[in-house]
């Protein structure tokens, strides 16, 4: 009855555990496909609808067509591809598009694993730079990130008027897309660049202390 009053008691043990949910945005439709420069906004750990680890990237795109629109990028940083190549060749790609020369990269591998969100924060304000393509996920088309070039391809295809092409929007893609975490969220993920023993003799370097000491552009 409209008159019957409604009384109950909170429980609040299941706040024992608690932590907030933030989620880290969703990415814009561009009005075309092609390569931009973008900053890293954000960086947060997750895992792939098949358990590896990788960071989301929030990143703002700063071309000034499109300046401010959002773009959200996933980089895996554990297991394997299709071809058993480690998937964590993606983070290789991105510093790579940071300014880290393929050498630099490769000297990454006789590091020691660094923690997931401590190296995230490394990222932060960088400028990378991105090969975008429109794709269409149960009916809603957003552009998404499908890789990372240097930063001197990025500006020979500006300087060419070849950065921008028509937006690929009807393409269908069979999975979930960038930023949309299908696995439970990483609490304690690590970045595991040790994959390959150094061969130089020289001492190993902190991963974290080498991204922030090479003054990549901000």
């Amino acid at each position: 009855m409209a008159n019957d009053k409604v009384s109950f008691v909170i429980d609040f043990s299941g706040l024992a555990n608690y932590a907030p949910v933030e989620g880290i945005g969703s990415s814009s439709l561009l009005k075309m496909d092609g390569f931009y420069s973008a900053t890293i906004e954000r960086v947060t750990q997750g895992k792939s609808s098949t358990g590896n680890n990788k960071l989301i990237l929030s990143l703002s795109v700063q071309d000034a067509d499109e300046r401010g629109q959002s773009l959200i990028a996933d980089v895996l940083v554990s297991g394997s591809d299709k071809n058993g190549n480690p998937n964590i060749r993606q983070l290789g790609d991105l510093l790579y598009s940071l300014g880290m020369s393929p050498e630099q990269v490769k000297v990454m591998a006789g590091n020691p694993a660094a923690p997931g969100d401590a190296f995230g924060n490394q990222l932060k304000g960088k400028v990378t730079h991105v090969n975008v393509e429109a794709e269409t996920y149960n009916g809603n088309t957003t552009s998404r990130v499908r890789g990372y070039i240097s930063k001197q391809r990025y500006e020979d295809a500006v300087s060419a008027n070849a950065h921008r092409k028509p937006r690929k929007s009807d393409t269908a893609f069979a999975g979930a897309p960038a930023g949309v975490t299908t696995g439970a969220q990483a609490t304690g993920g690590t970045v595991v660049l040790n994959a390959a023993p150094s061969t130089n003799g020289t001492a190993k370097v902190d991963p974290i202390s080498r991204i922030a000491g090479l003054n990549l552009p901000i």
